[in-house]
């Protein structure tokens, strides 16, 4: 009995750590501005573009001073729908992106908080770069001048670097709807690298980064932003260090297609069903005059459902055209496909 106690006990501890650790990875990344309104059927596609070089100096077996230079770059896509709400109002988002692999990561469909923020599981983490950005924006409104502190994890083929930098808003000349920002600050980078010779090498150390966004402030979107970043430190292999590197590296989002999407149900408390006899506008009478009866007045028509039949299919709005903001990427990205919006509109009164 006491050892079916201790296995019992044994297993808890197992499994709470497991949770522990679960939690512990569970991250999130700012997409979106605050408090902003999703449409039913609203569609992004971002394309990804990510370039990185390291460049490796240790010693062989020989005792020889070895150098190498070993370089990645990867293009992908990132696609979402606006697919329902949430009981308290929240975006709820249908995730796809270009290849098979990255979409099975996608799990649940996830929930935007009032903060823009989203759990940044499976294909959303690619999206990190706007938290730089979006993360700790001021409570006022962004204009030219305005300064705030930012961070977050940029993802790139050989690792992960955690960015700290300082953000600066100014007017952008070619459209008075985008605000260009500008960002500079430091990193910590760390990752992995196969080294011929050497086999799979961490590397870790310090350096610094610079980027430039663009927001649409009417959509309350990021159409676009490239960051460059620059990192020189240790090599290390089974804790001992090995070597030293420098990095470059260059991570480039655009938003290349954007659909609004239908106005989102009102998510206040529905009324009581109007009733038969009262409430009513008096008609007047059209063949003599004086005052209705109002035994004999109609009753307002059942407004439960106000706006499109619940049964028929809603049309999906056409694609928005986007400020062409100097963000380039490659012309041969892939293009993930947007799931498909919900094949008929919510109403907008919720009968009980």
């Amino acid at each position: 009995m006491r050892f079916v106690r201790s296995l019992i006990l044994a297993c808890a501890l197992f499994a709470c750590t497991i949770a522990a650790l679960a939690q512990a990875t569970t991250t999130s990344v700012s997409i979106f501005m605050p408090n902003r309104t999703f449409g039913l059927g609203e569609q992004h596609v971002y394309v990804i573009d990510r370039s990185q070089t390291i460049n490796v100096r240790y010693r062989n077996q020989e005792g020889d001073v070895v150098t190498k230079s070993i370089k990645r770059d990867d293009s992908h896509s990132v696609a979402l729908t606006v697919e329902g709400y949430a009981v308290d109002g929240a975006a709820i988002l249908a995730i796809a992106a270009d290849s098979p692999p990255s979409a099975k990561q996608a799990g649940p469909s996830p929930a935007v908080g009032a903060d823009g923020s989203v759990q940044a599981n499976g294909s959303l983490g690619q999206l990190g770069v706007t938290s730089m950005i979006l993360r700790n924006l001021p409570r006022a409104p962004l204009l030219d001048g305005t300064k705030w502190n930012g961070g977050g994890v940029l993802g790139l083929p050989f690792g992960v670097l955690n960015l700290r930098v300082v953000n600066s808003a100014a007017a952008w000349a070619q459209d008075p709807t985008v605000l260009q920002v500008i960002s500079a600050g430091t990193i910590d980078a760390k990752g992995s690298v196969a080294i011929g010779g050497l086999g799979k090498t961490d590397f870790h150390g310090g350096g610094t980064c610079n980027g430039a966004s663009f927001i649409d402030q009417q959509n309350a979107l990021v159409m676009g932003s490239t960051f460059n970043v620059a990192s020189r430190g240790n090599l290390s292999r089974a804790g001992d260090n090995v070597g030293t590197y420098t990095l470059t590296g260059s991570y480039t989002l655009k938003l290349a297609r954007y659909i609004a999407g239908r106005t989102p149900p009102p998510s206040g408390a529905p009324s009581n069903a109007p009733g038969f006899m009262n409430g009513a506008p008096l008609d007047s009478d059209v063949i003599r005059q004086g005052a209705g009866n109002p035994i004999a007045s109609p009753a307002p028509t059942d407004n439960i459902f106000s706006g499109a039949s619940p049964f028929s299919t809603s049309t999906p709005l056409p694609e928005q055209s986007l400020a062409p903001v100097p963000v380039p990427v490659s012309s041969g990205a892939p293009l993930a496909s947007p799931p498909a919006p919900p094949p008929t509109p919510f109403p907008t009164i919720t009968p009980r």
